[in-house]
């Protein structure tokens, strides 16, 4: 007999968070404003001494109860025998009646309800008894208990504003960002978090209008996750949604469509100093500039003195040249000493 995940949760364990919510708290703050206040009233004289919870007396007396009372639960949830029921006059309203998608059966029967509470309850004992004693192996089957938390989407007050894109980011980065810097999962839910021509899956809060959902193992994770998720549920323009530009500029380094110019300046400066690492100093200028000087002259010098020479011989080569052509072609060469014109 497995139990509905619907009722898998502890009642009344977090303070859902609207975002219509004028002042919206989180578990954290509800219990700070409510509790913190308040003074314990002072006792008089008593002849009883401190509690000694801590001692290691009363953590054994603590792990055997907790025990005993996991033994008890495991045997109830594992019996075969019809689950007795209290009489009628002192039972509670029964809820609406809801049905498995998959089998079409009702999943929050009597019975049902019955297991899930035991199931809830050695789930918390199995906690307690862990934190007296680590070494404690759970029963079989076993799952730690896991604190949720839903967060409404205003999406009916907001139609076309897109939540989801800014929660989840580019690729998924800001969703997993928020995983990693608080610990606890984050996910959409709800009518509407599947996309057009998917098959929806089956789970828990598909048929509830759309949520974020959170969960942990303790309070502390699921709290700082609603502080972060909380105000990327309330509308801003687009000129104002700092987050929403962050992501825009995130998604086309991913692209490679933005034209980073801080990049570009570093560059230019990295250009400037590789300049001026190789610059000679002045005295060390002053005596590589007269030597190509006089480098210089000595070429020009030597290219002047043999230009006469180089002409006469240019010339030779070119009256040679014609002298071949007009002897190969006899007298049909015309303006020429030895054609006879």
């Amino acid at each position: 007999m497995s139990s509905g995940s619907a009722s898998q949760r502890v009642n009344g364990a977090l303070v859902v968070v609207t975002p219509n919510q004028k002042e919206a708290f989180t578990f954290a703050q509800y219990r700070e404003q409510h509790f913190a206040g308040q003074k314990k009233p002072r006792r008089g004289d008593t002849k009883w001494g401190p509690v000694l919870s801590d001692e290691p007396d009363a953590l054994r007396g603590r792990t055997l109860a907790c025990k005993m009372r996991i033994d008890q639960l495991s045997q109830k949830m594992e019996s075969l025998l019809p689950v007795e029921l209290p009489p009628p006059s002192e039972r509670s309203p029964s809820p609406p009646p809801s049905y498995d998608a998959v089998t079409g059966l009702r999943s929050n029967t009597r019975e049902q309800r019955m297991w899930d509470t035991w199931d809830a309850e050695r789930r918390e004992v199995v906690q307690e008894t862990l934190q007296c004693d680590p070494l404690y192996k759970p029963p079989h089957g076993h799952r730690a208990l896991v604190k949720e938390l839903r967060l409404y989407i205003p999406v009916k007050e907001n139609p076309g504003y897109n939540f989801i894109g800014l929660i989840i980011g580019p690729r998924g980065n800001t969703q997993k960002r928020l995983q990693s810097e608080t610990g606890a999962r984050i996910a959409i839910r709800g009518r509407g978090s599947e996309k057009e021509g998917t098959k929806a899956k089956v789970s828990d809060g598909m048929d509830d209008d759309l949520h974020v959902h959170i969960c942990a193992d303790t309070i502390e994770k699921v709290d700082k996750a609603a502080r972060l998720v909380h105000p990327l549920l309330t509308p801003l323009d687009a000129e104002h949604n700092m987050h929403k530009q962050r992501q825009l500029r995130e998604l086309a380094e991913i692209n490679g469509t933005i034209k980073d110019v801080s990049k570009l300046q570093e560059m230019l400066v990295t250009d400037e100093q590789n300049a001026t690492m190789y610059k000679l100093n002045p005295e060390l200028q002053v005596k590589v500039t007269k030597m190509y000087e006089r480098d210089v002259a000595a070429k020009l010098a030597a290219e002047g003195a043999g230009a006469g020479e180089g002409e006469v011989k240019m010339d030779d080569e070119y009256e040679n040249f014609l002298s071949e052509l007009t002897g190969n072609l006899g007298d049909a060469v015309s303006g020429h000493e030895g054609s006879g014109a």
